[in-house]
């Protein structure tokens, strides 16, 4: 397996244990303050895992901290700011493929999410082009292609089929005359389907990791709280009404300042 670093919140951490010893994996684990420090800790020579909703401990958080999470990675590629460790000097705007596992929970269709996460899922779809054109290119994995928002599926040129897949006539009229050909493929197969919508013969994946085996265990440890508003004390509300009312009493000579 290659090299892996991993990227995870400051307040948290994580533990990994591999059934075998002799065979353990270059693992590294780094931390961020913040969305832009995030980032800015990419790795050329390593897969680079940001592990972030492992950490969230209500689904209604899902929502509001991806459209962070975008709206960073955005204003930082429009800067060419996204550099990873490693570049050949003077590459203001190398090459970077980002995988977005289960995207219909990021970018979800009407009624699909876990939360309110339209804000994300807008992020993504006004700005799929201008990431584009920084190199950055986004590869995406859904359960159902009409689980994801309707907007976005639209910037997704290339696409690889599995089984169950199925596409509504009126968007997709050649794929869709298909479907109960898609619903036939066995697990491990898939078709490769290119902008034309001309798709190839069933393929075998090829799998990344052991067959039919575990190799270990991880551990994510740590939550990710909302941040908790501060309240403003009843009795500090009246003393303040009290002290304006002396001052509109006093005919504006009072002392008091406010």
């Amino acid at each position: 397996m290659s090299p892996c670093r991993i990227i995870i919140p400051e307040s948290c951490n994580i533990k990994t244990e591999f059934f075998d010893p002799e065979n353990q994996f270059d693992i590294e684990v780094v931390k961020f303050s913040n969305f832009t420090d995030m980032w800015h800790l990419l790795d050329r020579d390593r897969i680079n895992i940001i592990s972030v909703f492992p950490y969230l401990s209500d689904p209604a958080l899902v929502g509001p901290t991806t459209a962070k999470i975008f709206k960073v990675l955005v204003r930082e590629a429009k800067k060419y700011n996204i550099v990873p460790k490693n570049t050949t000097a003077g590459n203001r705007s190398p090459a970077i493929a980002l995988v977005l596992d289960e995207l219909h929970n990021i970018a979800p269709s009407r009624g699909q999410g876990l939360a309110d996460q339209d804000g994300a899922g807008a992020i993504i779809q006004l700005n799929a082009e201008q990431l584009r054109s920084r190199k950055i290119r986004l590869i995406g994995s859904t359960h159902g292609w009409r689980k994801l928002r309707p907007g976005l599926r639209v910037s997704f040129q290339w696409l690889v089929i599995q089984r169950g897949a199925n596409f509504p006539s009126a968007e997709q009229p050649k794929l869709s005359r298909f479907n109960r050909e898609f619903e036939k493929l066995q697990p491990g197969w898939a078709m490769i389907v290119f902008p034309n919508r001309v798709f190839t013969d069933k393929i075998k994946l090829p799998f990344y990791g052991r067959p039919d085996e575990s190799i270990g265990f991880v551990w994510y440890i740590g939550e990710i709280h909302a941040k908790k508003r501060k309240t403003t004390n009843k009795t500090d509300i009246s003393e303040l009404a009290a002290v304006i009312a002396e001052a509109i009493r006093a005919g504006g000579q009072s002392n008091t300042v406010i």
